[in-house]
């Protein structure tokens, strides 16, 4: 594994703003060979002996960039913002083969044989950032706060998975008379998307006294796609192994508060209303299940 990055800093402006950025990459790989042979003793003189080999490999590799600025307009007004972005993606594959045989009395004969192969490979991204403004007006105490936050992401991955058993050892022709396959390949795909925002006022009403309003508005969507087809009937879809989950929602919060403030303490009073909604869909078996909810809180 590895990784290496720079980071950077600049003051502009006659100091009013700061900005910065920074950039890493990061590499990581794991190589496995196994190999392993098991007995396994039983009561009247039987035993189990199980030899198996395979290996694995990950990989992943991913870049993240960064940035954040910070400007002054003036005594009254500044800003913050502060986006990420990150991509990247890795592969893997896993692969064993494996022989069982019982044994009596010393005499050894097979039972099973199989031999695995899954893997598959992905890409990523993702996108955050942070954004917050505050405004004073004019009077002291008067101020207006605004902040909002957002995410999307998506990853996408193309798997397989293949097997093989077989079964019914013929000892004399020395093969095997039964065999179980599975051969499959697997798309799927995850994305997720989200917002936040928030404004808030503040009005001094004198004697220490403050009253402040709120509005925020958070929203949310998520969805998972999984495909699972069958190769050897022809790249058919098979509905036991995919499924799609859809999750959403959306909240209101609004409020207002009266404040007393001094430099020993600090007292609040007031009320807030939440209307939410949310709605979940889920697909299995070719069956749709949902569920919608409003509620206020």
């Amino acid at each position: 594994s590895y990784m290496g990055g720079l980071n950077g800093a600049w003051t502009l402006f006659d100091d009013k703003m700061d900005i910065g950025g920074n950039y890493m990459y990061t590499n990581t790989s794991k190589d496995i060979t196994e190999k392993s042979s098991k007995t396994t003793f039983l009561p009247e003189e039987r035993s189990l002996l199980v030899d198996s080999d395979g290996g694995s490999h990950t990989g992943t590799y991913g870049n993240r960039i960064g940035m954040r600025l910070e400007h002054k307009f003036s005594e009254n007004t500044s800003i913050i913002f502060q986006p990420q972005v990150n991509f990247g993606g890795g592969s893997y594959w896993q692969k064993n083969a494996s022989e069982t045989a019982n044994g009596e009395g010393g005499v050894y004969s097979k039972s099973n044989s199989s031999t695995s192969d899954n893997g598959g490979a992905n890409k990523n991204w993702s996108a955050s950032g942070f954004g917050l403004l505050r405004q004073r007006l004019g009077k002291p105490g008067r101020t207006l706060t605004v902040m909002g936050r957002y995410s999307f992401s998506n990853n996408n991955m193309d798997g397989y998975n293949i097997s093989n058993v077989w079964t019914g050892y013929d000892a004399v022709s020395k093969e095997w008379t039964e065999l179980t396959k599975v051969n499959q390949t697997i798309d799927q795909n995850s994305k997720t998307k989200s917002m936040f925002g928030r404004a808030t006022y503040t009005e001094p009403l004198g004697k220490n006294f403050f009253i402040e309003a709120n509005y925020g508005f958070r929203w949310s969507d998520s969805e998972s796609v999984k495909n699972t087809y069958d190769e050897d009937k022809g790249h058919v879809l098979e509905v036991t192994y995919s499924n799609r989950i859809i999750n959403r929602s959306t909240a209101h919060e609004m409020g207002a508060n009266v404040l007393y403030q001094r430099d020993k303490g600090r007292l609040q009073l007031g009320f807030s209303a939440n209307p939410t909604h949310t709605y979940n869909e889920t697909t299995r078996n070719g069956q749709v299940q949902n569920y919608d909810d409003d509620r206020w809180r």
